[in-house]
């Protein structure tokens, strides 16, 4: 094939056909307008958010600025979940409270966190990712959202996921593949320790994520 006259030809032509911009279906929520756009030159899409008919698109979500960094994962148990009461049962607080006494602690992002112990911040980005690559494993307790951007953030970062199966999920999450799925808060707690204790696990789950 590397001898073939034609080869420059088609390479050539497909280079063009993936490098073109590329805009999927907006939808809207309410008055903002999101859509998924590429330049071509990205591996990732990103999630652009349109705040009004007239504003300016920016960028919502990109999914390209999360990698493993190869840090060293010092952390233990990082999650993302909320204290706010009418989401706490959907979110899991409960589990996640229940899993991190138990390990003795753990780290902890989320709007209405502030004030507990565990909370270590609201961070952008690149910091965002340097969190998620510093820690062993990322637990999911939520049964509600169909795909949590946190997980997908920690997938992306390379971080080893302990995640509830719901809506599906298994179509992209394959237990002991790429992820440890647990529904119950002591098998929640078995993978997460699992997981802490074996860097060989946290390297498998982490490249298949």
């Amino acid at each position: 094939i590397g001898n073939n006259k034609f080869q420059k030809s088609i390479n050539r032509n497909l280079n063009r056909t993936w490098d073109t911009e590329s805009i999927s279906t907006p939808y809207k929520i309410k008055d903002k307008t999101f859509y998924y756009f590429n330049d071509g030159t990205w591996q990732q899409s990103k999630l652009m958010i349109k705040d009004c008919d007239a504003c300016e698109a920016r960028v919502l979500l990109d999914p390209n600025e999360f990698s493993d960094l190869g840090l060293d994962r010092n952390g233990p148990m990082l999650a993302a979940v909320s204290v706010f009461k009418k989401r706490g049962i959907d979110l899991g607080f409960d589990d996640w409270k229940w899993v991190s006494r138990s390990l003795g602690g753990s780290g902890l992002l989320g709007h209405g966190n502030e004030g507990l112990s565990e909370f270590i911040g609201s961070f952008p980005m690149p910091k965002l990712a340097e969190m998620y690559n510093s820690y062993s494993v990322f637990l999911n307790t939520t049964i509600k959202s169909a795909m949590p951007r946190t997980r997908a953030e920690a997938m992306m970062c390379g971080t080893p996921i302990v995640s509830t199966s719901n809506y599906g999920i298994t179509k992209y999450l394959k237990h002991k593949e790429n992820c440890m799925i647990a529904n119950s808060k002591e098998d929640m707690l078995k993978y997460c320790k699992m997981i802490i204790n074996s860097p060989t696990i946290q390297e498998d789950l982490g490249s298949a994520a």
